[in-house]
């Protein structure tokens, strides 16, 4: 994208800050680990499926067949999967700590692969 280094450093930093009142929302929302995975998948699956529905309306039967398939559903299930400890760990574990892990998995990945 750039050439220069700093881009990354200040991509991670604007991600890290996009995330954070989201983080303290749910916090403050005193919902459980179920309850708050129940919701954001409720309204991130209702934004998804309108933006689809708008900027793909000609090809949604395309989209539908590669979605229906063993390896759609297998990209579904995945998500929900990776979804799913944030809820719970942002219900039990101070955010500080949740955001600091979720910010450095790419490091640790990059340093272990």
């Amino acid at each position: 994208m750039t050439s220069n280094p700093r881009f990354g450093i200040f991509l991670a930093l604007f991600g890290a800050l996009a995330i954070s009142p989201d983080t303290l929302l749910m916090r403050w929302s005193e919902m459980s680990g179920s309850q708050m995975m129940a919701w954001r998948g409720l309204l991130m699956g209702s934004t998804m499926l309108l933006a689809w529905l708008i900027f793909r309306r000609r090809q949604l039967r395309k989209d539908l067949r590669v979605t229906i398939c063993w390896a759609g559903v297998l990209v579904l299930l995945c998500q929900s999967c990776n979804a799913s400890p944030f809820a719970f760990d942002i219900a039990v574990a101070p955010v500080s700590v949740v955001l600091f892990s979720v910010a450095t998995v790419p490091i640790f990945a990059a340093l272990l692969s």
